[in-house]
């Protein structure tokens, strides 16, 4: 075997013995060795056929044959998914950043739930500090949630213990109601088994790190997550309101047909619960409130691959699923993970068994695969004049005018996720494939690449 067959032959086992790091016996030998093989031809092809070139020449070809542009294109600036987009994806030394209609790569979006991951990892990170336990009783931290006494940290961790309040939260007219109506969560018997996601636990969680700590969880995270990882940009309270990508005038379509507008201002973040919580006092409540931009987030997302912030064994149990079967949703902790059903929000099947998929409703996106060390962050205000919800007795009522729909002369993006996890794919294919070449030139150097697209 020649240097070339080798390395394909070890970078084949390699991926193949990490889709198999799993739990769930559904998602072992889910690809083949032969899958993988056709998963990478297209490299193997360049790497034969134009032997004696450097990195930068294979990586623009594979670039250019994945067609991430035209896709892009595409979903931003003809079916107007949403105003802008930024993306960055890649490996340690390889990477991209494409730009759609943003200011630029320090542009600040609305995380929504993708700051959940930051609650995981806050709670992870205690564990191995040992100040808490996964299986610690909630009241052991804080005797306030007096319903809760059967709960643990890793029930609200897994989402296998829903939870709902008697009254909503979003409708408290202060900080202080807000508290209350939160410290009377209860169990919620009646749950949808089949989609077991909820902000609920986060916000509990909340408060045992506050307790363990002695510190506002912002105030934790800043010092322990973010200044250590090169997060500098991410914030409760953006300084520089016009580096704050817009997402005013987000619209619902009642079931009588009424459109309602939304208003956000700017350095606001479209959560309620977030917004009454305290989220502009600083105040982070677990589950929403954070916005960021794309260098800071696929920093953590790298420190993360490579075990920076957390060991092995945490980021094995964050992307362990302790939830799920053939009929549901799978969840690692706080995260999506791989799914039987192919219209769930997913990670994708070609990648490890240790990887968490973490969708923010703003339009944002992390993808972070820890055995292959590939990662990507995607960053869209998806909601900024477009209607994200419609009844589906409505949904008749949309015209497409080109690949734009409209109701009553508003955009249209109900779907916009599982229409984002088409990008995602793309780009974590391309992640897959700059692996290879990091590999097959054992590169110590970064490759950066940034496109900019203006519409």
């Amino acid at each position: 075997m020649n240097n070339l067959d080798i390395k394909v032959t070890n970078f084949i086992d390699f991926l193949y013995n990490n889709q198999n790091n799993t739990n769930i016996s559904a998602f072992k030998n889910f690809y083949s060795k032969n899958d993988y093989y056709k998963f990478l031809y297209d490299v193997i092809f360049l790497l034969q056929k134009y032997p004696n070139e450097d990195i930068i020449f294979y990586k623009e070809k594979l670039f250019n044959e994945s067609k991430i542009i035209d896709y892009l294109n595409e979903f931003i600036n003809e079916m107007q998914m949403a105003p802008s987009m930024i993306l960055k994806y890649g490996t340690k030394y390889i990477n991209d950043t494409i730009i759609i209609n943003a200011s630029n790569e320090d542009t600040l979006f609305d995380l929504a739930s993708t700051s959940k991951t930051f609650t995981a990892v806050t709670i992870l990170k205690l564990c191995e500090n040992n100040l808490i336990n996964l299986d610690d009783k909630i009241n052991k931290y804080e005797p306030r949630f007096k319903n809760l006494n059967d709960f643990t940290i890793l029930d609200l961790l897994s989402f296998r213990k829903p939870l709902k309040t008697k009254e909503r939260l979003d409708k408290a007219k202060n900080i202080e109601e807000a508290q209350n109506i939160l410290f009377n969560i209860e169990f919620d018997e009646n749950a949808d088994q089949t989609f077991l996601y909820t902000d609920m636990g986060c916000l509990v969680l909340k408060y045992v790190v506050e307790n363990v700590t002695n510190m506002k969880f912002s105030d934790f995270l800043n010092e322990e997550i973010f200044k250590k990882n090169q997060m500098f940009s991410t914030t409760l309270n953006p300084n520089d309101l016009n580096n704050v990508a817009d997402e005013n005038n987000s619209m619902i379509v009642l079931n009588d047909g009424k459109i309602i507008h939304n208003n956000t201002p700017l350095g606001l973040v479209h959560d309620p619960k977030a917004n009454i919580l305290g989220q502009k006092n600083g105040i982070f409540p677990g589950h929403a409130g954070y916005f960021s931009n794309v260098n800071d987030m696929f920093n953590f997302a790298s420190n993360l691959a490579n075990n920076n912030i957390l060991n092995s064994e945490s980021i094995s149990l964050l992307t362990t699923p302790l939830v799920g079967n053939e009929d549901s949703y799978y969840f690692g902790l706080l995260n999506y993970s791989k799914q039987i059903n192919p219209s769930f929000i997913k990670v994708q099947p070609y990648l490890s068994g240790k990887t968490f998929l973490s969708p923010g409703f703003a339009g944002t996106s992390l993808c972070v695969d820890n055995l292959n060390k590939v990662y990507a962050f995607m960053a869209a205000n998806r909601l900024n004049n477009r209607i994200y919800q419609i009844p589906v007795h409505l949904k008749n009522k949309i015209y497409t005018i080109n690949k734009t729909r409209y109701y009553q002369e508003n955009i249209v993006n109900f779907d916009y996720t599982p229409k984002s996890q088409d990008i995602m794919n793309v780009v974590m294919t391309l992640a897959i494939k700059y692996k290879f070449l990091e590999n097959y030139f054992e590169l110590k150097n970064e490759i950066t690449y940034k496109k900019i697209i203006k519409k």
